[in-house]
């Protein structure tokens, strides 16, 4: 889930290829035809808005969406030089977007993708390859009855209040989803 900086929440169905948004009083979705989309089944996760207002959803499965002014735009293996349509996590440095794939960190400058390949480690101490995980590590320790504390000693990278503003907004959106689905499908 992603909050931009118009207020908008914007959500990724896990298996359906959707993408969700919530402007504060509807909900909008956005299937497969539109957002270009063709894997069978991905699962959007990461979701980042860069300097340009531009809207990036990592998928595991099709690469990287995009939403820019109403227009969706696909990176993958098929259409692109994207190193992996398995795309974990983005973040923004110095006008290039840094992406966390398989084994690899991979930069875009708008027009290349270069890889830069992690090497194998024993030790998992929040390494680049893995932090586009957390947010299901969290879920993973809640649905095994651990608590957030034990969470938070294994991740010592993630703070309280990130682990909190994850599980507002995961409120927020179970509720509203309900909502929409019990209004449309009721």
């Amino acid at each position: 889930m992603y909050e931009d900086s118009e207020g908008n929440i914007w959500g990724g169905n896990a298996y359906s290829g959707r993408i969700i948004r919530w402007d504060g009083e509807d909900w909008e979705v956005f299937n497969n035809d539109v957002t270009g989309l063709v894997y069978e089944s991905p699962s959007v996760g990461s979701i980042f808005q860069d300097s340009n207002e531009k809207i990036w959803f990592c998928s595991f499965g099709d690469g990287v969406t995009t939403w820019e002014n109403g227009n969706w735009s696909n990176y993958n293996k098929t259409n692109s030089d994207i190193p992996s349509d398995y795309v974990l996590d983005v973040a923004e440095e110095e006008d290039k977007l840094w992406f966390t794939m398989s084994k690899r960190l991979v930069s875009f400058d708008g027009t290349t993708w270069t890889s830069i390949d992690i090497p194998e480690t024993t030790e998992n101490p929040g390494d680049l390859a893995s932090m586009g995980t957390r947010v299901q590590n969290l879920f993973d320790y809640l649905e095994d009855d651990e608590t957030i504390t034990e969470f938070l000693d294994n991740f010592p990278t993630v703070k309280f209040e990130q682990v909190e503003r994850v599980l507002q907004i995961s409120q927020h959106l179970l509720i509203n989803v309900t909502e929409v689905a019990h209004e449309n499908f009721a």
